[in-house]
């Protein structure tokens, strides 16, 4: 009886010391969501046509308006703490302190963040531009989204939130396009038939150009990357490259 009873406080001494052991191991961490903060503004546009964005880290959704009559840039913008990486979470920007940063100089736009940078705020962008805008974006990780400009596009992408891959996803119906990702995949849909150039490109992934739904076929060359190019009677160059992912580019 004796026996039974030291053995069985034993074997609690026992769970409860391997529970304190797991514990100092693998510590729990308990996150609490924070409420983001979203920026607004409101810019006329009559004498603009191109947006410079610097976006940091996050997701850009930028579109056309429908209305061909617009005449105002909109913007909102939400704030949020970066999210955690490599099982450590960075320090956080003061949100309270984050404000737009807006200048406007000739035709240009410019719009970023201010007492924020790269690696410590995570902003999520909802920006309407008038449909005959261009535009340049800087997003560093994250995804961005474009439909609808006419204008042209820039964009660039070094890798997804968290550590994951980035993604460019762009649908419009003509203007040059020099869209550029580090880890992710790019596509891209171009309506109008006439171009330049097209080149797409991976490092390390597949390639894939498509001409009035035609797949202009293009052999890998030894190695794990691909490339595919097609040279047009227009004047747009389309440039679509990724380091590590894949990419496609479907053109009329």
């Amino acid at each position: 009886m004796l026996l039974c009873i030291a053995q069985h406080l034993m074997t609690r001494v026992l769970i409860l010391a391997g529970a304190v052991l797991a514990a100092a191991v693998f510590p729990q961490t308990v996150e609490t969501a924070a409420v983001n903060r979203v920026l607004t503004a409101a810019i006329p546009a009559s004498q603009l046509t191109h947006l410079d964005l610097v976006a940091l880290d996050g997701t850009v959704d930028l579109k056309a308006d429908p209305n061909p009559a617009a005449t105002a840039v909109t913007i909102s913008v939400a704030l949020d703490p970066p999210r955690m990486h490599n099982f450590k979470r960075p320090v956080s920007a003061d949100l309270a302190a984050v404000e737009l940063a807006l200048h406007a100089e000739g035709n240009v736009l410019r719009v970023g963040l201010t007492n924020a940078r790269a690696g410590n705020i995570e902003a999520s962008w909802t920006i309407t531009v008038p449909a005959r805008f261009s535009a340049r974006i800087d997003a560093h990780n994250g995804a961005v989204v474009v439909e609808g400009l006419t204008g042209g596009l820039e964009a660039g992408v070094n890798a997804g939130l968290g550590g994951g891959r980035g993604a460019i996803d762009v649908t419009v119906p003509r203007g040059r396009l020099l869209l550029s990702m580090g880890v992710g995949n790019i596509r891209a849909t171009r309506t109008d038939a006439a171009f330049g150039r097209a080149v797409v490109g991976a490092t390390v992934g597949d390639a894939e150009l498509y001409l009035l739904g035609h797949e202009i076929v293009a052999p890998h060359a030894p190695g794990p990357g691909h490339k595919v190019s097609l040279d047009g009677k227009g004047g747009d160059v389309l440039s679509l490259k990724v380091s590590v992912g894949d990419v496609s580019l479907k053109i009329g």
